[in-house]
């Protein structure tokens, strides 16, 4: 019998387990509760999609801390001055992209092979909401002031993936933005305790700053570091043939509100200057002194146009 098919006895895996055990109790108090994290959500999983659960790769602590200096980077609008109290946050934010990870990776490919089959088992969509409910739960033990909709977004994109037709991408898009942006604010909220996390409070200006943050990581997925295996919105947009209309409306309320040259630049049709006027952006910005991290952000609203504008099956309209 080749080492390949070989069964570990029960005797090596508990030693194996015994020295993970050990390796865990040298880390710090950081990598401890970041392993005691990923068994909850790891005997989670594995309730629930056993079969997803083997194809997953666990992402490791050193890919979390990498992610989770991303995530507060966007999140504080890359403020070098402000200052981060992170002692809460680390294990939480680990927690979601954990799970977030394990959806992309392992249980998206088996979603979208079985949905093109037309094998989905009913109830799945309970299913998932169940999983997510209880992961929600869980991680309220490293944030207990949680709010829900931090793990909403999950839910947001199986509904849509599930039901691919426009009314049910125009009564959802907005919320699927809102939901992005609820994440960062939550997160800016939770590590620099400036801003309030309720929505309800936001005034125009943190609306639409978030919503931007919101954007801009939407547009990583018309760029060439887009990740192939998690919920695509223009893959979703376009491969259904549906409208995207309703997106660029939102994206133009936000370019308005940040720098009205940028947006009088943009909304206009011009079918014969579409190379120039991408390139007269950035003359717009300075015209309005928008700042270098704003237009950071919006060239990620106006990688989005232009993903739109030079689709085939779309038309770039004027707005009024």
């Amino acid at each position: 019998m080749d080492n390949h098919n070989k069964r570990i006895s029960r005797a090596d895996r508990l030693l194996f387990q015994q020295e993970i055990h050990r390796e865990v109790e040298k880390g710090t108090e950081k990598e401890k509760e970041f392993n005691e994290m990923v068994q909850k959500m790891d005997l989670l999983i594995r309730k629930y999609f056993p079969d997803a659960y083997a194809n997953f790769s666990p992402p490791s602590f050193e890919y979390m801390e990498r992610h989770y200096n991303i995530v507060i980077g966007v999140a504080t609008g890359f403020e070098d001055e402000v200052i981060i109290d992170d002692s809460n946050a680390f294990t939480f934010v680990s927690a979601v992209r954990y799970i977030d990870n394990f959806i992309d990776e392992a249980l998206w490919p088996i979603l979208e092979e079985k949905n093109n089959t037309h094998s989905l088992q009913e109830g799945f969509e309970e299913k998932f909401y169940a999983f997510i409910d209880e992961v929600y739960k869980e991680v309220q033990v490293y944030d207990i002031y949680l709010p829900e909709e931090v793990v909403d977004l999950p839910k947001i994109e199986i509904k849509m993936f599930l039901n691919p037709d426009q009314e049910t991408l125009d009564n959802l898009l907005e919320k699927y933005i809102d939901n992005k942006s609820f994440n960062l604010a939550y997160i800016d909220h939770l590590v620099t305790k400036r801003r309030p996390a309720e929505m309800s409070v936001w005034d125009d200006a943190e609306k639409c700053k978030y919503r931007l943050m919101a954007l801009w990581d939407i547009s990583r997925d018309v760029s060439d570091w887009a990740d192939s295996t998690d919920f695509d919105l223009f893959y979703h947009i376009y491969s259904n043939n549906l409208d995207p209309e309703n997106l660029k409306k939102i994206i133009f309320e936000v370019i308005k509100q940040v720098s009205p040259s940028l947006f009088d630049v943009v909304s206009k049709p011009r079918a014969k200057e579409r190379e120039t006027y991408y390139s007269m952006a950035q003359e717009a910005m300075e015209k309005d002194d928008v700042s270098q991290k704003e237009q950071f952000l919006l060239n990620g609203c106006l990688s989005i146009l232009k993903f739109i504008d030079e689709s085939s099956q779309f038309e770039f309209d004027a707005v009024a």
